[in-house]
């Protein structure tokens, strides 16, 4: 069973191809493939692809920086690694400029291959999960926030009530003091006067 990564792999040399497709598929994945710049873009419009591997030296205007920087104008996710077979310093730092997230010299062993497609989807997991956990820290943080802010307001809202409901329990607890008073024990009223202020 194939994995659920999506991988593009591009380049105009069609046995180059064909071997880059070959090595991911024994490392167990499924990808699509692309013989030009043009083609990889087109593709790329409708599909967010998780890693794309694109040959650096295309015919102009669909070179591996073009499909670099269109895929990532697109879909800045997306990790993009360039394959070379004339590597300098400067097309190196170039390529990571332009958002690249590495680069392979030519020829290179198929392990070598599957090795960065592996290392960089389990980065780009990693990455997905500190995200996660970050959107869920704040989402914590967000809910304890209004948590005690309707704390706050309960409890104001119960001093409230409570000051609301002590004075015109005080005046009327006043008052059955006094009709206690007018009222002693043997007088039939006291009795309704004691379950007033049990009430109360």
């Amino acid at each position: 069973m194939a994995r659920p990564e999506r991988i593009l792999l591009v380049d105009d040399d069609d046995a180059w191809l064909e071997f880059c497709r070959v090595a991911l598929e024994q490392a167990g994945y499924a990808p699509d493939t692309a013989l030009s710049g043009n083609e990889a873009l087109k593709a790329a419009e409708s599909v967010e692809y998780d890693l794309v591997f694109t040959d650096l030296q295309m015919p102009p205007p669909g070179d591996g920086r073009a499909v670099t920087l269109g895929i990532k104008s697109r879909w800045p996710s997306t990790d993009v690694v360039l394959m070379t077979a004339a590597p300098s310093v400067d097309s190196a730092i170039r390529v990571l400029k332009d958002g690249a997230s590495d680069y392979l010299i030519k020829p290179f062993p198929a392990e070598a291959l599957s090795a960065v497609a592996e290392r960089i989807l389990q980065a780009r997991q990693h990455r997905a999960e500190l995200a996660t956990e970050r959107r869920l820290r704040e989402e914590l943080e967000a809910a304890y926030g209004e948590l005690k802010r309707l704390d706050k307001l309960k409890e104001g809202f119960l001093a409230r009530v409570s000051h609301e409901l002590n004075t015109p329990l005080a005046a009327t607890l006043l008052a059955i003091g006094l009709l206690e008073e007018e009222a002693p024990e043997g007088d039939p009223l006291h009795k309704h006067v004691a379950r007033a202020r049990d009430a109360a």
